[in-house]
């Protein structure tokens, strides 16, 4: 990709500075970009030895099944970018598309499963291609699915809809200014040095380049510039009128891809400068170089180094604190049912919960109608020890499924219930937070 050993290693340096590559950032979606640097090397290799076809394939279809589509399609897309781009600056690279199309096929083993198991209505559903709420979903893709045009409609839609937890019209500010503070889900921000060493290589590329760029010698500049253009677009999926990209702030962190290569040719640029005083290549590498540290690197330390909130299960800072303490009670794979869905912080506290058991899944959807007495035996027939409520958790989570005025209802009831049944012994209690009881 970039020959200059020490062009490469700038552009490394660059791309961990960036506070929008993988800050404080632990989700699924950094797997598949883990992936995407061996592939490109896999690509590149492929083009000169055919064996290569077998790695590439197996890299491509990891990345299909490391996270669920957004990403690998993103990847891909920059993949299939590529593989243009080389076609026509240097012949056809017909190896590349059937390595890029076998992988996506070895991944349809793992989702070809899913689909089998629970329906196309329902695994579509999970991607909302008919709209609706979560609980409306499915019945909503059934309808919208009914027709080849309304699937294709759907799916187009649900994967270009720039929508997200973390998606918003970003403005100059978000990437030219590096912020200390940064959102948890996916990091923002470029910084001023590198925005500007991208700004001074793509102008050079348009001005050096504009007559002789679609060559082999220039093809890794036609790429990043592409790369460029569609990562840029992707991440302002919510300020532009047109999506190209399913869940716009989730590509800040492949937008750094481009801009980190781009940068590194921003600073060359820079190197080429008529010669006026002494030592001033190394001058002009200090200066980026700090400039870099201070309007990028140092945010993203910031960032890095931060208090994370824990899962917005809880409902006060002190919950998590409290859980811990008393889980390292009890043994390590302790059977722990929580009357909250949230099984997974009985398994992230190192006990154990099936959170993926469809009988549980089952259970729990109306579970707040269920009797002391069925509790009881639902967790006795699958070994629980313990059961764990927590009023203010409980109300939160039951409130949505079941509407405010029931959970209002008949929540105290169950307490009541479990409480004067005898088949739950209280063991511990954390005052005005929650109680664990023995399944007796």
């Amino acid at each position: 990709i970039i020959m200059d050993r020490n062009k490469a290693l700038f552009a490394t340096f660059v791309l961990a500075a960036l506070p929008s590559y993988l800050t404080h950032f632990i989700w699924a979606h950094a797997l598949g970009m883990t992936l995407f640097f061996p592939l490109m090397i896999a690509f590149e290799h492929l083009r000169e030895h055919q064996n290569w076809i077998y790695v590439t394939a197996i890299i491509v279809g990891s990345i299909w099944v490391t996270q669920n589509v957004s990403q690998p399609l993103t990847l891909s897309i920059m993949l299939f970018i590529y593989l243009v781009v080389v076609s026509i600056t240097s012949g056809l690279f017909a190896r590349g598309f059937v390595a890029l199309i076998a992988g996506f096929c070895a991944s349809l083993l793992w989702w070809a499963a899913l689909v089998y198991k629970y329906g196309l209505s329902t695994f579509l559903a999970y991607y909302k291609v008919g709209g609706g709420s979560q609980e409306t979903a499915v019945e909503k893709t059934a309808e919208a699915t009914s027709t080849l045009a309304g699937t294709a409609k759907g799916l187009i839609t649900s994967l270009t809809n720039p929508g997200g937890s973390g998606s918003r019209a970003y403005g100059f500010n978000d990437f030219f200014f590096a912020q200390h503070s940064n959102m948890i889900n996916n990091a923002i921000g470029i910084g001023a040095v590198v925005s500007l060493l991208v700004l001074i290589a793509v102008i050079y590329f348009i001005i050096q380049y504009r007559k002789n760029i679609v060559t082999s010698q220039h093809t890794w500049k036609v790429i990043m510039l592409f790369w460029l253009i569609y990562t840029f677009w992707g991440v302002n999926g919510a300020t532009f009128p047109v999506s190209v990209a399913r869940g716009a702030f989730r590509l800040w962190m492949f937008f750094s891809i481009p801009v980190a290569l781009l940068a590194a040719e921003g600073l060359y640029v820079l190197y080429e400068l008529p010669r006026k005083i002494p030592l001033q290549a190394y001058l002009i590498g200090i200066v980026v170089i700090g400039g870099v540290v201070l309007t990028s690197a140092h945010q993203k330390y910031s960032a890095n180094t931060s208090l994370w909130p824990t899962s917005g299960a809880f409902t006060n800072s002190a919950e998590p604190f409290e859980y811990g303490a008393w889980f390292k009670t009890i043994p390590l794979g302790s059977n722990v049912f929580l009357y909250s869905p949230r099984d997974k912080l009985a398994i992230g506290y190192g006990a154990y919960s099936c959170v993926w058991c469809k009988d549980v899944i089952d259970f729990r959807k109306d579970i707040l109608h269920k009797s002391a007495e069925e509790l009881h035996s639902f967790m006795k027939e699958r070994d629980y020890d313990y059961f764990l409520v927590n009023a203010q958790m409980d109300f939160k989570h039951f409130r949505h499924p079941f509407g405010e005025n029931v959970t209002q209802e008949l929540l105290p009831k169950r307490y009541d219930e479990i409480v004067k049944s005898g088949l739950f012994v209280p063991v511990y209690q954390k005052e005005n937070m929650f109680v664990v009881f023995r399944v007796v």
